[in-house]
């Protein structure tokens, strides 16, 4: 998800790395491939709780992911299918990764090791009620801490300061858990806001971004936007990121299963294919560069291996299971 370019320190790496600490970076080839044999949301897949339904639901106690028989992501399970210790070798800068949960499942301490398996950074979380907050390891000041109130969908960030706490965002979703509302705040104020609405009847979302300066509202303008089919499927999406117009930037295609079966991006396309019991068969990928292809195969319905080959050089992703008994 990110690039560390070498001018950045480690240490700013760690900064973005608080921001994110539920999402794996520098992942291995043979994890980010397993990902894709699993029905989880696109925004998911790069997070821990991707794993969460197929470890919970099939036992899994370690789950070992080869690239040509080399070992590059070995991932360890709880028994309610909780990431609790991950190890990359593909990552150069956090090979060790360990998760900590409380009595009610709940995320308690999160531990970052190098290569050499020392300790580089960490965070551990406290719960008081609505309230869950986040502390760097061996430090008793807080770093932000976050509101959750589950009737209303809304959740309340803050962050803390020398001043103490000071409002950071406000999220609001719907009853169908999409975002309505997000209120981002600094130390002036609100100063932008992101308004999402949906037409049932244009079958069309849009995105509208509003700054502010002082408390007042300086600029509206669209931000994204996007059409769907009659099931709700994504097939066109828009962005003005780079300027004030909507542009068509992706359109996709779903079967009657809602699985996506084409991605048309500007630079590349992707096509999906699936075994009748809905499981990916193959995901084929061309750009540029050429034509790669992602053949999956599976035993009792679990990834068994991965074969990825570009018409030049072919490679094997091969898995792993420990079960609990």
């Amino acid at each position: 998800m990110f690039v560390i370019k070498s001018i950045l320190s480690i240490k700013v790496f760690y900064m973005l790395l608080f921001l994110f600490t539920n999402i794996c970076i520098g992942q291995s080839e043979s994890r980010k491939a397993f990902v894709l044999a699993l029905n989880v949301p696109d925004n998911e897949r790069n997070s821990n709780s991707a794993f969460k339904e197929i470890a919970s639901e099939n036992n899994l106690k370690r789950l070992s992911c080869f690239q040509d028989n080399k070992l590059q992501s070995d991932l360890y399970f709880d028994k309610l299918g909780n990431v609790i210790l991950n190890f990359d070798t593909s990552n150069r800068i956090i090979s060790k990764s360990e998760f900590k949960y409380d009595s009610k499942d709940r995320l308690s301490e999160i531990s970052y090791f190098d290569l050499n398996g020392e300790f580089t950074d960490g965070f551990r979380y406290e719960y008081d009620g609505l309230y869950k907050t986040k502390f760097e390891t061996g430090n008793a000041i807080p770093i932000d801490r976050e509101v959750e109130l589950k009737e209303e969908n809304i959740r309340i960030y803050s962050r803390y300061t020398s001043d103490g706490w000071v409002l950071s965002g406000i999220y609001i979703k719907n009853s169908k858990g999409e975002y309505e509302r997000e209120l981002n705040y600094n130390n002036d104020g609100l100063y932008k806001e992101f308004q999402h609405y949906y037409d049932s009847k244009l079958l069309k979302g849009f995105t509208k971004k509003i700054t502010y300066s002082g408390g007042l509202k300086i600029s509206e303008k669209d931000y994204s936007a996007y059409k769907t089919d009659v099931r709700g499927n994504k097939i066109e999406r828009y962005s003005a990121y780079s300027n004030d117009t909507l542009q068509l930037v992706s359109t996709h295609k779903f079967n009657e299963q809602n699985q996506v079966i084409e991605n048309d991006y500007p630079s590349f396309l992707e096509n999906f294919e699936y075994y009748p019991n809905g499981l990916i068969k193959s995901k084929t990928t061309k750009n540029r560069n050429g034509i790669t292809v992602l053949t999956f195969f599976y035993q009792n319905l679990l990834p068994k291996k991965i074969v990825k080959n570009n018409g030049e050089n072919e490679s094997t992703f091969r898995y792993e299971y420990e079960f609990f008994k």
